[in-house]
């Protein structure tokens, strides 16, 4: 079955970072309802000069809380070296709740909480800062890092 694709015109009305990804919330003329698009996937963006008017009473959180409602999410814990803390400081929208240590100089480690998805998406994200970045929950997590990890250093084992 191959990917459908779609043209839409809608009305931005939230860019948000939920599980891993960026969505935007919009009201779509097509569905002629509110609908959420995962950025990644918009192929083309063409502004058009109408404009609209966002309806007063929409609040986006009470709107993520009811759509995202039923979209699994896994939590975690990570901890950033200090070598490593102004990367997790500047990603600042990526994390939930970001907390800096005071054990190094000049700056110390950062510990950021976030969700994402699923594991695979979250030990994705954790190997792709190698050793900069340690798993401190979930327990899962870790054990897919460690199993990912092991398996890459078997791969380019001379």
């Amino acid at each position: 079955m191959g990917i459908r694709h779609s043209q839409r015109r809608v009305d931005p009305y939230a860019l948000v970072h939920r599980s891993g990804w960026w969505y935007l919330v919009a009201f779509c003329d097509l569905r002629q309802a509110l609908r959420t698009f995962r950025v990644d996937r918009i192929q083309e963006l063409v502004l058009l000069s109408q404009t609209f008017q966002k309806p007063d009473d929409f609040d986006v959180h009470t709107y993520l809380d009811s759509n995202f409602e039923d979209q699994p999410v896994v939590q975690a814990k990570l901890r950033f070296a200090p070598q490593a803390a102004r990367i997790a400081l500047s990603n600042l929208a990526g994390w939930e709740i970001t907390e800096q240590n005071p054990d190094g100089a000049p700056e110390g480690s950062v510990d950021v909480i976030l969700t994402a998805p699923d594991l695979n998406w979250l030990a994705s994200m954790v190997m792709s800062f190698t050793t900069w970045v340690t798993v401190l929950d979930p327990p899962e997590l870790r054990d897919l890092v460690r199993e990912w990890a092991l398996a890459t250093a078997t791969q380019y084992a001379y």
